[in-house]
């Protein structure tokens, strides 16, 4: 399985798997709505430059600095949010680039009998949650109304190459996350199959943080 293994956005906010031309488009650097106001006040909404790193010639992070954190604190960063946002609502055409991404890699690796399939987005970070809560309440929420649309269009792609893969598709991570504490697991919210009655080349990827 090809997996965009993509945890905290580019490599210049100490992250992986984006490219960082992501990170000089315009991003927020500010908790500026009612929870991330919150966690500024408990000292978890940290902007890239109150982390004060280090950067190596290139203008990346050192990676001794980023590791003095717990990597989980980098997607509470306003910068992270804003990124995730610019590309579920495709801003600045982020999303019409990820998908390019995910063109040329089935193409690539079209017909190759090694591989059976890809999972476009490792753990999916929800980057409305401090802008609109209501999506993790209501029914099909973040994951039916962000990110099914893009994964809509992603499959097609991966069917444009080779009909014989899998989509390995992934829900937030959040809800489990949360649940987890008092031993539970929360429904996702995906009401159909991303690429429609295509049940046969689509997987449900659950990540899921209990016990």
């Amino acid at each position: 399985m090809v997996d965009a293994h993509q945890d905290i956005g580019v490599r210049r906010h100490c992250g992986e798997g984006f490219p960082n031309w992501y990170a000089d488009k315009n991003l927020s650097h500010s908790c500026d709505d009612y929870i991330g106001q919150a966690l500024w006040i408990a000292g978890e909404c940290k902007t890239v430059e109150d982390y004060a790193w280090r950067r190596d010639a290139d203008g990346n992070p050192l990676l001794e600095d980023c590791q003095k954190t717990t990597f989980f604190k980098y997607y509470l960063m306003p910068e992270s949010v804003s990124l995730f946002d610019k590309l579920y609502d495709n801003k600045e055409g982020m999303q019409d680039a990820f998908i390019e991404y995910w063109t040329v890699v089935s193409k690539r690796f079209a017909n190759n009998k090694y591989v059976v399939g890809y999972d476009p987005l490792n753990e999916p970070w929800p980057s409305t949650y401090s802008h609109d809560p209501s999506l993790f309440l209501s029914k099909g929420g973040f994951d039916d109304l962000k990110l099914k649309p893009m994964y809509k269009k992603i499959f097609e792609r991966y069917m444009a190459a080779d009909r014989s893969k899998l989509m390995f598709f992934e829900g937030n991570p959040i809800v489990d996350a949360v649940a987890a504490v008092p031993g539970g697991l929360m429904p996702n919210g995906f009401q159909d199959l991303p690429g429609g009655n295509q049940a046969g080349q689509q997987v449900f990827n659950e990540h899921t943080y209990c016990c």
